[in-house]
């Protein structure tokens, strides 16, 4: 398990086509730096909490993040069977932490084991064209509506082997949106969470991740909802990245 020191994490979402017309846009873009450097939590689900700069009547259309997935058996190959990933996302409107941060709560999407083969780096892409997304939430559109500008994205491999080694690649800093420097890491289950924040002291641990959406006419009917901060496990302050 090729697990860099516990840091920095949360992702930030970005920029935004926001007008009258509907325009897909990105998001949030952190893909550009590369730091050269990779994080595996091994069999925990762990992410970052992301920000959108411009959200308000945004779908969420495309979603794309970098892994890697070093196999321990015969010829490279995994020794698990059947090693995936299950990608997450919440909003920050979970319980807050003793430091007094939102933890992840409403989870609004959830992808579902997703097989992964032996690879040097790939990325990952979902997309509503595949259906991977939540139900269209208005007649007409696409994709998955914004009604906060925080989310926290997570992700979780399973059926690993001996051997195998399986995480993301780091990026740093977002050139779209903005992103904490500490990561949440769920101790318990998905049924029932149990949410810490960690950080590494030699590198942030954000992961390279895209997110595409298309605006919508008339964004000020939405509803804004803010959900604040994502609490530290170890440290009372936090740090975006910008």
């Amino acid at each position: 398990m090729n697990n860099l020191l516990k840091k920095s994490g949360w992702l930030v979402v970005g920029a935004l086509a926001l007008g009258f017309s509907a325009k897909a846009g990105v998001l949030f873009q952190n893909n550009t730096t590369d730091l050269a450097t990779r994080f595996s939590d091994g069999s925990l689900e762990f992410g970052n909490q992301i920000f959108l700069n411009s959200y308000a009547g945004s779908y969420i259309t495309n979603f794309s993040f970098e892994y890697y997935g070093i196999g321990g058996g015969a010829g490279g190959a995994f020794s698990g069977n059947n090693v995936t990933v299950d990608v997450r996302w919440y909003l920050n409107n979970g319980p807050n932490n003793a430091s007094g941060f939102a933890t992840p709560g409403t989870k609004v999407y959830d992808s579902g084991p997703n097989q992964i083969f032996p690879t040097t780096r790939a990325t990952l892409d979902f997309s509503t064209t595949t259906g991977d997304f939540p139900t269209r939430p208005a007649p007409g559109t696409n994709g998955w509506l914004v009604t906060s500008p925080q989310l926290t994205f997570t992700v979780q491999f399973a059926g690993m082997g001996a051997g195998d080694n399986v995480g993301v690649d780091l990026y740093s800093p977002p050139t779209v949106g903005s992103m904490y420097t500490d990561y949440w890491q769920n101790n318990g289950t998905a049924a029932n969470p149990s949410w810490v924040l960690l950080e590494d002291a030699s590198v942030n641990v954000d992961m390279g991740q895209v997110w595409m959406g298309t605006a919508v006419p008339e964004p000020s009917t939405l509803a804004l909802s803010l959900v604040g901060g994502l609490g530290l496990l170890v440290a009372v302050r936090r740090f975006r990245n910008r």
